[in-house]
């Protein structure tokens, strides 16, 4: 994913303001929404390093890689679970549903084509699922940049202010 999306959230600063309820809203959310990026990005640099890929027939090596492809789309669930325990104000509902969708794409789409990935044994098969990470990976990072910029919009509405340092 791409590292100026990642880095431009984590470098969001919220300056002074009346709005409590709404910097409390979106320090919560940002954070989740950061930490999602942040597993779907070393996951992916995991995938290009040969991170899940070996040989099947290694039982513990098999389980191990296994269930990391797994917990993929677990931590995609369990992100926009929290999500929605949280009550965002009609302003932030827009950037509420972009996010959470973000975490929709992780969780039913891009974590199983992990677990697919390392349950293919054939090598064509292999690099026809990598090429659907690949695609799925940059659906990710559009999703991401569309939720930055509903964010943003979403701070002129509350008179939120963020700020790169």
């Amino acid at each position: 994913m791409k590292k100026l999306v990642v880095l431009s959230i984590c470098v969001l600063l919220l300056q002074a303001c009346s709005g409590g309820k709404e910097y409390a809203y979106n320090e919560k959310t940002a954070d989740l929404f950061l930490k999602t990026m942040n597993v779907v990005d070393e996951r992916y640099q995991e995938l290009q390093g040969g991170a899940f890929d070996g040989s099947n027939s290694d039982k513990f090596d098999y389980e191990a890689r296994f269930k990391k492809a797994q917990r993929i789309a677990s931590y995609g669930a369990e992100m926009k679970a929290l999500l929605e325990e949280l009550q965002p104000s009609e302003e932030a509902q827009n950037f509420h549903e972009q996010v959470g969708e973000y975490m929709l794409i992780v969780k039913d789409q891009y974590g199983p084509l992990f677990v697919r990935y390392v349950e293919a044994t054939d090598s064509l098969e292999k690099s026809k699922i990598r090429e659907e990470i690949n695609l799925k990976n940059i659906m990710l990072t559009a999703q991401a940049d569309k939720s930055l910029q509903v964010q943003q919009e979403y701070f002129k509405r509350v008179g939120l202010q963020a700020t790169e340092e």
